[in-house]
């Protein structure tokens, strides 16, 4: 019976110390994890913007010819990201600008 005893004992304080480790790495996995995945939706983007917007807004969003910037902190800023998505969704009609 001790040996059954000392032997959850050991399970028990095994499993306790994989928790613990796990515990303390985990904040750092996670922070990694969303990093990838923010690189990867930037790079989707980035082909979707130079595939649908480049041709008028330019590779940075700059302003042009009849064109405002896009790429304006105080734009960005003003524009609530709501309407952001849709005017990228379905575009802005009599305007010419396309959907995304």
């Amino acid at each position: 019976m001790e040996k059954k005893i000392f032997s959850a004992m050991i399970l028990t304080l095994t499993i306790g110390i994989f928790l613990t480790v796990y515990w303390a790495l985990e904040p750092h996995r996670v922070k990694v994890e969303a990093e990838k995945m923010r690189l990867a939706a930037t790079e989707k983007g980035k082909r979707l913007y130079l595939t649908h917007c480049a041709r008028c807004h330019g590779e940075t969003g700059v302003a042009r010819k009849e064109i405002r910037a896009i790429n304006s902190k105080t734009y960005l800023g003003a524009v609530d990201d709501t309407i952001l998505y849709k005017i990228i969704e379905r575009g802005i009609p009599r305007t010419g600008w396309s959907p995304g």
